[in-house]
């Protein structure tokens, strides 16, 4: 895994985070976010940003393999993304429960349709499904919407590279080519299935995958990339582009290139390393924290722009902390025992 992507992981869930964070504050009717550097927008790019890498890294894996099996890639992505996503689900649905039950109010009052059974299941499996809270397209830990875009997209990347046998332009060409047919079929659709496939954000996978391709080609204008990068995502808070791609999905993808291109060159703190590897860990975790943070602020808490913004500050050091505990007994030790299971020889006896 190459280091500097480490770092740019950090990096997206840090913006995720810190959005949520300031969600909460506006959720609240309290104000206090215009001056935290725009991020209560454009912190949402965290996730633009997840997505262009999943591309690159996707993508990656299946060239370094020279006999690509669907099946373990399948059973390698389910293992990364549904058991730690089922744990975390699960203890915040008990969070919110034991809130309802107990209305000590330690966190926001949600409605009570989220704990129909329906609801439960899809989010589990990750079916798009609207969230009778909110109104999006989310499951009951709301940030869980982006995996089953993950999910879809390992989908039609593995049928492509099937068919492309694993080599990476034709699969990067076919892998797109699904993408965009999905795009073009649900475009304007209505309903949560409409609106799922319907949704150009999908597009970043590709960004991703094409910047692996220059990759391999080229890593010239490394630094120019990134800057130009991060310029792009600063002058969004200053005007509004309907088309997500177009705002924070380009801008991504330059951050990307940039960041492969000075592999070896940029020399990143241990932290931020450390940071990429429970960047999950930080991505599902945190919002456990954002929710008592609502509650606090629903109980009057931090009732001062200043108050607010420390308190953005604190919470994101402790959802960090948080997520290293995560990952170092929960997140690490359960992928590092799958793979065991993987690799362990069968013990049925062949005739």
């Amino acid at each position: 895994m190459l280091q500097n992507l480490q770092v740019l992981r950090a990096l997206a869930a840090l913006l995720v985070v810190v959005h949520h964070f300031l969600l909460a504050n506006r959720d609240s009717g309290q104000g206090g976010i215009a001056n935290f550097f725009y991020l209560s927008e454009v912190g949402a790019c965290g996730v633009d940003l997840f997505f262009c890498i999943s591309g690159f890294v996707m993508l990656g894996s299946i060239a370094k393999k020279g006999d690509f099996s669907p099946a373990e890639f399948a059973t390698g992505r389910v293992i990364r993304i549904i058991p730690a996503y089922w744990i975390v689900s699960t203890l915040f649905i008990a969070l919110v429960g034991l809130n309802h039950i107990s209305k000590s109010g330690f966190g926001p009052t949600l409605a009570k349709s989220l704990f129909s059974p329906d609801f439960i299941l899809s989010s589990y499996l990750l079916i798009p499904v609207i969230n009778p809270e909110s109104g999006y397209l989310q499951p009951f830990l709301a940030q869980g919407w982006t995996l089953s875009y993950e999910l879809y997209f390992y989908v039609l990347l593995m049928c492509a590279a099937v068919l492309a046998k694993a080599n990476p332009v034709r699969t990067a060409v076919l892998g797109g080519f699904y993408l965009l047919a999905g795009l073009l079929v649900f475009w304007r659709a209505e309903g949560a299935i409409g609106t799922f496939f319907g949704n150009s954000i999908v597009l970043e996978f590709v960004l991703g995958m094409g910047v692996f391709i220059l990759a391999r080609k080229t890593r010239v204008l490394g630094v120019q990339a990134i800057l130009l990068g991060f310029v792009l995502l600063a002058a969004t808070a200053l005007f509004k582009v309907e088309n997500r791609v177009l705002l924070w999905g380009i801008p991504s993808a330059l951050i990307l290139y940039g960041f492969v291109a000075l592999e070896g060159v940029l020399r990143a703190p241990r932290l931020l390393k450390a940071m990429g590897d429970a960047s999950y860990s930080l991505y599902l975790t945190h919002g456990v924290l954002t929710y008592i943070y609502g509650g606090l602020l629903k109980r009057g808490w931090f009732a001062s722009t200043t108050k607010q913004n420390i308190a953005v500050l604190g919470g994101t050091v402790v959802a960090v902390l948080l997520a290293f505990v995560f990952y170092r007994f929960v997140e690490k030790p359960l992928l590092e025992r799958f793979k065991q299971k993987r690799r362990a020889p069968s013990t049925v006896p062949v005739a």
